[in-house]
């Protein structure tokens, strides 16, 4: 499969993004791990403009990455979204459409193992490290 991978600057407006292209999984996950997290969060908080983000896309699947915070303990936050099933009704109804996973305060470690899942297509364990969906 492939990736349409694009990235959030610090010095970005919020409607604006660098895209890098289209790349397999391996080459996105290189660069969600090569983006320059902590450089770029000391400048979204000088410039005070947007935070710093990575997305990766493939069709109607997308997971995004962001940053804020301090840089000695900088927080992500991520969205997932991907064709699935969804529970309703506290869990009693199972219907299809998008599920859309969402987690305020995660380290670079469980963001970086959420794109991991993501592009490996393990849906199961993207709802456990997201808490739900």
């Amino acid at each position: 499969m492939h990736y349409s991978v694009s990235c959030q600057y610090a010095h970005h407006q919020h409607e604006e993004s660098t895209d890098l292209g289209v790349m397999n999984a391996v080459d996105a996950l290189r660069t969600f791990d090569d983006f320059k997290w902590s450089e770029q969060l000391e400048e979204a908080n000088h410039l005070q403009k947007c935070s710093p983000t990575v997305s990766i896309k493939a069709g109607e699947r997308l997971i995004w990455v962001s940053v804020y915070g301090a840089p000695a303990a900088p927080t992500f936050v991520s969205e997932c979204s991907f064709p699935g099933v969804k529970k309703k009704l506290f869990g009693l109804m199972q219907v299809r459409g998008t599920v859309n996973l969402h987690a305020d305060e995660l380290t670079f470690e469980q963001s970086r193992t959420a794109v991991e899942l993501f592009l490996n297509g393990d849906e199961d364990a993207l709802r456990s490290l997201y808490g739900g969906g």
